[in-house]
């Protein structure tokens, strides 16, 4: 009985796998790095603010599970009910009520908790489930995954529309970009977009030709400085930039860039 509860729940994610790829609505844009520290959290945050503002109703999600910082960025503090509470089978999709803010077309923030502070397991093939019910509310969504290629980090990525490579203009991140775009590479996957971050003057190891969008060094955006946000820096101004490729190369709206 056990065995043939396993197989049906098997069965039930690959079909859940297949149906999200033929779904139609929002479109998911997941954001990987292979270092910890190139600012991957704070590229994602930001850019989901600019397309919200941009009017793209927009959700954001913190993939996270083990140290979670999206809610670093917010003023209020993270919901009760979290992501890692649905995914460890504490809570429902419906139970799910995301941090808004009130900008543009709206953006909303579903925050995790630390799978070592609730102390569950969690079953990420649940997130399959998870981006479908989504896409019907939402133009766009955006994953800020774990750093690495783990099957925490790998999962989601198969699951995404597009994938942007967030990484820094130095030797042992540009060495870590090309490991994680061969990873993809052998799984039959591409980097849609290479983000080059805290970028301070000329390019040394990256040229302008493969990068998506270059963000230069900018400490109002380092760190968890919400007021940040709404400050025309030229780190801001970059994202913003960002954020109309984005809407332009990946949602097919046009801009002139």
């Amino acid at each position: 009985m056990r065995e043939l509860e396993e197989f049906s729940r098997r069965i039930r994610n690959v079909l859940d796998l297949y149906e999200l790829l033929r779904e139609r609505g929002g479109k998911t844009i997941c954001l990987t790095s292979g270092k910890v520290g190139v600012g991957k959290t704070t590229i994602a945050f930001h850019l989901a603010l600019k397309l919200a503002e941009k009017d793209c109703k927009t959700a954001l999600f913190d993939f996270d599970f083990f140290l979670p910082n999206i809610h670093h960025f917010l003023e209020e503090v993270p919901s009760s009910v979290t992501l890692t509470h649905y995914l460890s089978g504490l809570a429902a999709i419906s139970d799910l009520n995301p941090i808004k803010i009130k900008v543009g077309a709206g953006l909303s923030i579903f925050v995790s908790k630390s799978v070592v502070d609730l102390g569950r397991k969690i079953e990420i093939e649940k997130i399959a489930r998870l981006l479908k019910f989504f896409k019907r509310e939402y133009e766009c969504l955006i994953i800020d995954l774990p750093s690495g290629m783990s099957k925490y980090a790998i999962y989601p990525i198969t699951l995404s529309d597009f994938i942007l490579l967030v990484t820094c203009d130095d030797r042992p991140s540009r060495l870590d970009a090309g490991r994680i775009k061969k990873v993809l590479q052998n799984m039959g996957l591409k980097v849609d977009g290479i983000v080059v971050n805290k970028v301070k003057g000329k390019l040394k190891y990256f040229r302008k030709d493969e990068i998506f969008c270059i963000v230069p060094y900018d400490k109002k955006l380092s760190g968890f400085e919400v007021r940040s946000r709404f400050k025309k820096s030229k780190g801001i101004k970059s994202i913003e930039l960002l954020a109309e490729k984005v809407l332009h190369h990946y949602l097919s709206v046009k801009y002139k860039l």
